[in-house]
């Protein structure tokens, strides 16, 4: 979100990340409340078109 920010701001952005592989993996996840982040930014429609599941309940390790 930060790059897309600075790209709208007239930045030049860079992008660097090891190769996607194909698949779920743990850890892929955003709070509920990053929705309305996205739809400001004007990405959710691109988000959830592409599949992505909102998640249903966010479990948190207790306390120490």
């Amino acid at each position: 979100m930060a790059a897309l920010s600075l790209a709208r701001a007239g930045t030049r952005v860079v992008i660097v990340a090891p190769v996607a592989s194909p698949g779920w993996r743990v850890g892929e996840s955003l709070a509920p409340a990053a929705r309305p982040l996205l739809e400001r930014l004007g990405v959710l429609d691109r988000v959830t078109a592409d599949g992505h599941a909102p998640g249903r309940s966010r479990t948190t390790a207790p306390s120490p």
